[in-house]
């Protein structure tokens, strides 16, 4: 595999090594599937009409998906906290924009067109323009994508990026490369929700206490004001930092 490939290879292991020296965490785990072969990757990308982009290609010759996972040991009960996680090729989900004829369930383009955006920024949609591809879904924030988008039936489809689809099927930019994911992704532990953190989407009460505990430096870029703005809407930002003061303190001592 080319260097790309192992380097997020070896970022796993490097999370694993430095999470299990962390105190109450539990149950680290990290996956690697067997190789997927360059034949195998040809046929994805024919069969779905867009090449994946070089850093996710030497990611699956090096490995075909992966996972890594961990808990904390709290009150002698070991709770989900942190998952990465990257489907093998064959589990790949594409989100169809065919039209339904069943007029009672409206299908992702149907959809699409009843609320197309009037923002001048460009962002995916589910139609023939877009190529949408899930490859880690989390029951704690949505899907994360890559997106292929095809401006010319001449040209292969462009790549566009990592973006997440959350539970409102509203779109927000992650990173423009895989390898950039990963790398966000160790930053943050892998804990859930922290795709949350680049959005205009606000972490959960649950969830914020951790964050405090096992990043606090990653945390408080967000609370002053110095994150990605740019992704941010001011008036949701706010509302984070509301919902953080508002934590009873002694959840903060217990988790401590």
């Amino acid at each position: 595999a080319g260097p790309s490939g192992i380097s997020e290879v070896l970022l796993f292991s490097g999370l694993q090594e430095h999470l299990t020296g962390q105190p109450g965490v539990c149950n680290v785990i990290v996956v690697h599937n067997d190789p997927a072969t360059q034949q195998q990757i040809s046929l994805w990308e024919k069969a779905m009409g867009c090449f994946l982009p070089f850093d996710l290609q030497q990611f699956y010759m090096s490995h075909d998906g992966g996972l890594l996972s961990w808990q904390y040991m709290y009150n002698k009960c070991p709770i989900d906290l942190g998952r990465v996680n990257i489907n093998s090729l064959s589990e790949l989900s594409v989100f169809n924009p065919l039209r339904t004829v069943d007029t009672t369930h409206p299908s992702l383009l149907d959809l699409t067109e009843s609320g197309i955006s009037q923002s001048e920024m460009w962002y995916p949609s589910f139609t023939t323009e877009c190529r949408v591809v899930s490859f880690d879904y989390s029951a704690n924030c949505g899907h994360s994508c890559l997106v292929f988008r095809y401006t010319s039936p001449e040209l292969s489809a462009t790549f566009m990026g990592v973006w997440l689809l959350d539970f409102g099927l509203t779109f927000h930019k992650l990173c423009n490369t895989f390898s950039d994911y990963i790398r966000l992704a160790i930053v943050h532990l892998g804990l859930l929700q922290w795709p949350y953190l680049l959005t205009s989407n606000f972490l959960s009460p649950t969830y914020l206490p951790w964050y405090e505990l096992f990043i606090p430096k990653r945390l408080e870029l967000d609370l002053l004001g110095e994150g990605n703005e740019e992704e941010k809407d001011e008036n949701v930002f706010s509302d984070t930092k509301l919902e953080f003061k508002k934590l009873p303190q002694k959840v903060s001592k217990t988790v401590r």
